[in-house]
């Protein structure tokens, strides 16, 4: 992705006409290093979380996110000391995942954010309407998020303690 040339980018994601990115922005002298979200591609429900409703064919960052702190492992060594204890085998750390149409991330402080279509209930949020920007998903407020992971029409999340909660369309199991 030309736009992500000469930045290093520790998390990627794809839904089914859209694509979201992790990128360390270090690109202002004097101001420490940030992740950065960027998002492209289709934007009919809201999924890359912009205000306008225009497809983007490159990335933009989220600006609704940029005052968030944002987590990206630098390093496996770090993606495994950040999910110690959440996992049974090898840990992973993932804090993007974008469904067919929705995106969801979790913050450095282990908070749920979602947006785009939410048909199904897959954004965790009180409303089956869509999210045109990225939101907190308030039924999580009180557990800290280690990994989420999106399906088609639904969303899971892995708490730092092991819970797996699910939210959306569980038309099939």
């Amino acid at each position: 992705v030309p736009a992500f040339t000469g930045r290093r980018c520790g998390c990627i994601a794809a839904g089914a006409a859209h694509s979201a990115a992790l990128v360390w922005d270090d690109r202002v002298a004097g101001v420490p290093p940030a992740v950065r979200c960027y998002s492209w591609g289709a934007h009919g429900a809201g999924q890359l979380g912009h205000p306008s409703a225009e497809a983007h064919g490159s990335p933009r960052e989220v600006d609704a996110l940029s005052e968030l702190r944002l987590a990206m492992p630098t390093s496996l060594e770090e993606a495994r000391a950040t999910a110690a204890g959440a996992h049974l085998g090898e840990p992973e750390f993932e804090p993007l995942a974008c469904g067919a149409a929705h995106t969801a991330l979790v913050t450095a402080d282990g908070a749920l954010w979602a947006w785009g279509c939410n048909a199904s209930g897959q954004l965790g949020h009180q409303r089956l309407s869509a999210a045109t920007a990225p939101a907190p998903v308030l039924a999580l407020q009180h557990e800290r998020v280690a990994q989420v992971s999106c399906g088609a029409a639904h969303t899971l999340a892995l708490t730092g303690k092991g819970k797996v909660l699910a939210f959306g369309l569980n038309a099939t199991g």
